[in-house]
């Protein structure tokens, strides 16, 4: 892929289709064709660690959060969207597709 990219809607969606975890995280090992099961759990279990440094950094600042609805828009892989979802008391996550051809 090109470094300057002329159109970067077709650029993700073809990262998407090719190589989504590497895409979300660029690590060799996520790599389509070298990601293996435990490379996918570390590629989720550090989603799970982002949010709940998210989490704790909110809370350092205003006290306990309760755990109402979250929706995530643009969820990809799910690598942020699944821990939230279990964090929160509802949710719902959205993949938006904009057509511009």
């Amino acid at each position: 892929m090109s470094f300057l990219v002329q159109n970067t809607d077709e650029a993700w969606e073809a990262f998407g289709a090719k190589d989504p975890y590497y895409g979300v995280l660029t690590n060799e090992a996520f790599r389509t064709g070298v990601i293996g099961e435990a490379d996918r759990r570390d590629f989720f279990d550090s989603g799970r660690r982002h949010v709940l440094s998210y989490i704790g950094r909110i809370e350092a600042l205003v006290g306990q959060v309760r755990r109402g609805s979250a929706l995530v828009l643009g969820c990809g892989v799910g690598r942020l969207a699944l821990p939230l979802a279990s964090e929160a008391g509802s949710f719902m996550s959205m993949v938006l597709m904009f057509l511009y051809r």
